[in-house]
């Protein structure tokens, strides 16, 4: 079976348990999240496997159809194939899973892209000023660079979530004053699928990653939203 053929959003296809997994991993485990494990499966690419939980209106399903329709928005991965499959679980209910394949990306607290990481944030608007950071180590005692590190992630994280909080006129002049075409688009994108589905933001760091296979490094954000279990 290829499962790597076209990317298909709309179309479920069938598919029963060989062993133990479902679609077991043919290389080393990279990531695993809430809903979904990771794996190598090229130099540059990796294999997604995600739980969907909501069909169509699954947060992963809809960032993914984004991601299709915004190739050149560096901000977005690049997803090479995408299918949805269906299959009996072991409860006996019917389940969905997406397999994906994009492109491999690093995490933010990795130890070469510090600098980096600050440094794109800061060319988004979102830089981290000297009393934030002052105020990050007071609350560490003795940090490793590492855990200084993660607590300054921790703080842009929430300068994050302050975007997506304005009101939208504040937004638009924030942006405009970034002046980032790519950035813009990124935020609206998101924005009106917030507004207009059944989400909430996820935005820890572990939900936005960096690319570095271009000139520079660049931010790219991966799984941005979890469902709204209220309304469901």
């Amino acid at each position: 079976m290829k499962l790597f053929e076209i990317i298909d959003f709309d179309k479920v296809r069938p598919v029963k348990y060989k062993g133990a997994e479902l679609f077991p991993a043919s290389g080393d485990i990279v990531g695993r999240g809430s809903y979904a494990k990771v794996h190598q499966s090229g130099p540059n690419t990796v294999t997604k496997i995600a739980e969907i939980e909501y069909g169509d209106r699954d947060p992963i399903v809809l960032y993914l159809k984004e991601c299709v329709a915004h190739p050149n928005n560096p901000f977005f991965p690049k997803i090479k194939h995408a299918k949805l499959y269906s299959h009996e679980a072991p409860n006996g209910l019917e389940a969905q899973v997406m397999i994906v394949q994009m492109e491999k990306l690093q995490e933010l607290n990795a130890n070469n892209l510090r600098q980096a990481v600050l440094s794109e944030f800061g060319k988004i608007g979102l830089g981290l000023t000297d009393k934030e950071k002052q105020y990050a180590k007071m609350e560490l005692k003795n940090p490793t660079e590492q855990q200084l590190h993660e607590k300054y992630l921790d703080v842009l994280m929430a300068k994050v979530y302050g975007v997506f909080d304005m009101e939208m006129s504040e937004l638009d002049t924030f942006l405009k004053q970034v002046n980032n075409p790519h950035f813009t688009e990124a935020v609206w994108t998101l924005d009106d699928l917030l507004n207009n589905e059944d989400l909430v933001l996820d935005m820890h760091y572990g939900n936005w990653m960096v690319r570095t296979t271009g000139k520079d490094p660049h931010l790219v954000i991966t799984d941005p939203f979890e469902p709204f279990n209220e309304k469901w």
